[in-house]
């Protein structure tokens, strides 16, 4: 087994790992971040599948047949800008809600 074919292998357990966490936690922050473990691991797989050992980048003047497909990183990339989003949005709203929750308790209005 060479390190190339192990990628979709380690992807596959940060997917796991961080499904783990997502099942396991009650603590919004911790569910926030164990979602972006699962989503790295996702991407892990898809960036190792996409590309392989001897293909050169799609730039003008390489053979169709040895580029690599540009369509799976194009997708990656945009993933990885939604999942940044999407974790700040996800801190943001925990943030917020402990606040309120630290607020209630304390029987102070704003």
């Amino acid at each position: 087994m060479d390190v190339l074919s192990l990628g979709p292998w380690v992807g596959l357990a940060l997917f796991l790992i961080g499904l783990y966490g997502l099942l396991t936690s009650r603590e919004m922050t911790r569910i926030v971040m164990n979602l972006t473990v699962a989503e790295s691991g996702v991407i892990f797989a898809l960036v190792a599948r996409a590309g392989s050992g001897g293909q050169g980048a799609p730039i003008v003047g390489n053979a169709a047949g040895s580029m690599v497909a540009p369509l799976p990183h194009a997708l990656v990339l945009t993933a990885i800008v939604i999942g940044a989003s999407l974790t700040a949005l996800g801190l943001s709203l925990a943030q917020g809600t402990h606040e309120l929750e630290r607020n209630a308790g304390s029987g102070e209005e704003q």
